[in-house]
């Protein structure tokens, strides 16, 4: 295979201690509402979901509480040859 089998960014996170402060400095910036919330029972928003782009690639907002040790990020590939997907 020549060049690379990367195809672009899946989904991308990033973490907030303020979710609804972050996902409403993102709405402004990007000039579109969030496309997907959740929140816990007690009405805090914990996750904000933007989809971005030809592809719509997803921009999430995560609660600072769930962040990994790591950063992740998740992105699309051109399949090898004769693979038909992940089982």
């Amino acid at each position: 295979m020549t060049g690379t089998g990367l195809r672009g960014f899946a989904t991308i996170n990033f973490w907030a201690d303020d979710v609804a402060a972050a996902r409403d400095w993102y709405a402004d910036f990007l000039g579109i509402p969030a496309y997907f919330e959740r929140s816990e029972a007690d009405g805090r928003l914990v996750y904000a979901e933007f989809r971005l782009g030809d592809y719509q690639a997803e921009l999430g907002i995560v609660d600072q509480r769930f962040a990994p040790p790591t950063a992740i990020a998740r992105h699309h590939i051109r399949p090898a040859s004769g693979n038909r997907g992940c089982r």
